[in-house]
């Protein structure tokens, strides 16, 4: 077998696992569905349905691992890459390649390789998981930034922020802008948004110092009777759709929505 098969060969299995957790049935309860509509809502669903092709299309780009900096180009793609992540998923280990753009990870190439060089290679790097970065993947389909590597409009300046920084920027309305602003619900109120085809995100600031927090898109799906029922979605060390329960643990999380700004009322509520 030659190195364009086996390369073939790795992202058909890669790919075959990507569908597998990509590709959940749409359940929502009645009770979400019968909730009224807001008069700010910022409903678009093919901003939804764009936001959740571009993960799949670039599923692996997202696994938690040590990443590093360095460019290249892909000799089984011939795509140029900016950054490398080495992941151990599945059972195996890889070398991923990716281009960071505008918020986005985008998957250039993905090889495996041995445990003796994935430990090799990881030394001195960062290990990194990407809640906040696959949340912000929802928020720029939605027009509403980066809000990871945020460049605040104010300054013109950007900022690296933390899932603990990204739960207090939602709270504090440091997200809000002329257009859109981020405003709390409660669980119940965020699942029915998101089956609408709003955007609603869980959010928790972990209270221990130096340790992070979570934060994940609701998917408008699950038993909406408790909040540890619903589905989200979630990057990090369990990656793809679930319960709250799994992602968040006992953790209680603030829901927000993002709606269209009302300029009389620029404070999250």
């Amino acid at each position: 077998m030659d190195i364009v098969q086996i390369i073939t060969t790795l992202f058909k299995s890669l790919f075959g696992l990507v569908n597998k957790k990509m590709q959940v049935p749409a359940v929502v309860s009645s009770e979400a569905r019968a909730m009224p509509k807001r008069d700010d809502a910022l409903y678009d669903r093919q901003a939804w349905e764009n936001a959740f092709k571009f993960i799949k299309a670039n599923y692996e780009a997202y696994y938690d691992g040590y990443i590093e900096w360095k460019g290249g180009t892909h000799k089984g793609t011939g795509q140029r890459y900016n950054n490398v992540l080495l992941a151990h998923e599945g059972g195996e280990y890889l070398e991923i390649f990716r281009t960071y753009k505008a918020g986005l990870y985008y998957l250039n190439g993905c090889d495996i390789i041995t445990k003796e060089r994935y430990i090799k290679e990881m030394q001195g790097d960062s290990f990194q998981t990407y809640c906040n970065v696959l949340a912000s993947a929802f928020t720029v389909h939605y027009g509403a930034g980066d809000i990871q590597r945020y460049k605040d409009p104010r300054t013109g300046k950007y900022h690296e922020h933390s899932a603990n920084d990204v739960f207090d920027n939602l709270k504090s309305g440091y997200y809000n802008t002329e257009e859109l602003r981020w405003k709390i619900v409660d669980y119940k109120e965020g699942v029915s948004y998101a089956s609408d085809g709003g955007l609603t995100l869980a959010s928790w600031r972990n209270p221990r110092r130096g340790r992070s927090g979570h934060v994940a898109v609701v998917t408008g799906r699950g038993d909406i009777n408790s909040m540890k029922t619903i589905e989200i979605f979630q990057a990090g060390l369990d990656y793809g759709y679930m319960p709250y329960k799994k992602g968040f643990g006992t953790a209680v999380a603030l829901f927000f929505i993002l709606v269209e700004n009302d300029i009389e009322d620029n404070e999250v509520t």
